[in-house]
């Protein structure tokens, strides 16, 4: 029973990051939304590479 109420409280975890943290499949290359992860996305891997 355990089991089972971990992993509906897995799933709705899993739910609420996917809604916050997803990608809209309506997003375009032109929507700001997109420039906005793109920069970040960029700006982690400048900070990550090791000179």
């Amino acid at each position: 029973m355990f089991t089972i109420v971990m992993l509906i409280a897995l799933f709705i975890v899993l739910d609420m990051a996917a809604l916050r943290w997803g990608i809209d499949s309506t997003e375009t290359f032109a929507s700001c939304e997109f420039d906005r992860r793109w920069q970040w996305f960029n700006h982690v891997n400048d900070r990550s590479v090791v000179s």
